[in-house]
Parts: structure tokens; sequence; C-alpha cells
């Protein structure tokens, strides 16, 4: 039978030109143009709050001004503010949908010692079906797995409907947006740097075929199709 003359033009996803859909680190890298406005204005304002501690009484609420939970908060880590601590948090809220707070016991008591928000993109939820979440796993930047127990770490998630273990952040829900925005500029970026001016014109004495025309249409568009080749 007859083979189809494809379009390649039209049937891009052929030549591998449509762009992956965001996923992990994608979500992080985003942080910038008005993602980065937007997460920074909220994570800013979270980082300003002042954090009080209270004990229900018998008569309603009453401020705790001295604990060793306090402590903690005021002194998360020897690199970090309880700002940076409140920031960073909302930040992975908004950008990965989790947040998680490593809290490792101190060497003369087991009572947390520090605080430590580590990158979600690289933690795992270990479900289990008798305690619904049996532990974390950390990937650190040399590609182990470093396990963590329940009681050391401190998940923050956004509601997600499809997934009951890691949430779903801002970034990921408008990802498409995001994605709009970012190839529109990159084009319009590269096309202002093209000087708008095509840099070749194919010429020829002879007579193409259809199929000559449409094979050289098809090797020129996988060159010069897309953003970054505007």
């Amino acid at each position: 039978g007859k083979q189809a003359n494809i379009n390649t033009a039209i049937f891009s996803f052929l030549l591998g030109i449509q762009p992956p859909e965001m996923k992990g680190r994608d979500f992080l890298a985003a942080y910038r143009g008005w993602v980065y406005a937007c997460v920074n204005a909220i994570s800013e304002e979270v980082g300003t709050l002042e954090l009080k501690l209270m004990r229900i009484t018998a008569d309603g609420k009453q401020e705790v001004t001295r604990h060793i939970a306090l402590d903690l908060l005021h002194n998360v880590n020897p690199f970090m503010t309880s700002s940076d601590l409140l920031l960073s948090t909302q930040a992975y809220l908004d950008l990965a949908g989790d947040a998680f707070r490593y809290l490792p016991p101190g060497s003369a008591t087991q009572k947390p010692a520090e605080i430590w928000v580590l990158d979600p993109t690289r933690m795992s939820v270990i479900k289990n079906s008798q305690t619904f979440i049996g532990g974390y796993s950390f990937r650190n930047e040399g590609g182990q797995e470093v396990p963590l127990p329940v009681n050391q770490v401190i998940q923050f998630k956004r509601f997600n409907p499809l997934n009951r273990y890691r949430g779903i952040g801002t970034v990921q829900a408008a990802a498409l947006a995001v994605d709009i925005d970012t190839f529109s500029a990159q084009w319009n970026k590269t096309f202002f740097a093209n000087s708008a001016v095509p840099s070749a014109v194919l010429e020829t004495e002879g007579t193409l075929t259809e199929e000559q025309f449409n094979r050289i249409k098809a090797s020129w568009d996988v060159s010069h199709v897309g953003a970054e080749n505007a």
C-alpha cells in the first residue's frame, strides 16, 4: 500500500520538538521571572511572622516565653535564622508542594537539637500499610539514599487529590502557564538577537519534486523550528 507523506511541520512530535513536561527539579528551576516575584513576595511575608508558644489553661491561653521548643525555633542551626526557616519552608511549598524539616537529635538527649530544611525533590516517602508512613529517604548529592525515621522529619504538604503522600505546588498546578511564559520570552529574546533576519536562502536551478521539497523542509524544521531556533 501507499505510505503517507507525513507533514513533519504539523506532526512535530516526530522530531522531538515538543518540550517535556515539568517535573522534579524543574519546579525549583522555575524560580525566576514572575514566579520568583510571586513566590518570593509570599515567602518573605511569611518569614516576618513572629512565632509564639501558648499554653492552654483553665482560663484560656497563656503565652510561654521560655521553652526548649522556642530555643530551637530561634536558634535553627548554625547557618539559618528563624526567618530563613519560615521563608524556605513556604518557598518549597509553593514551588514543589512539599517542605521537609529534618530534626536530628542532640548527642546528650534525644530531643531535636537543630532544624534543617531539605530539598523536597530529593525526598522519598516510604509507604507503610500499618502506620501510613514508615519513614523517609533522602538522596544526597552523591546519589546515596539516606534513610530517615519518622520522628526526625516533619513534612508540610499542599493538598493533592491524586496523591495522599505528596503535595502539589502552585508552580506544578500552573506548569502550562509557566512554560508558555518561559518559551515566549525565550523566543522573543532569540528573535531579536537574530535581528529578525533569516541567516540563509535556499536556491536551486532545477525543479524539486514534492518528495524532495518535503524532505528538505523537514530537515530545515529540525534546525530552525522551536523557541531556541527562532
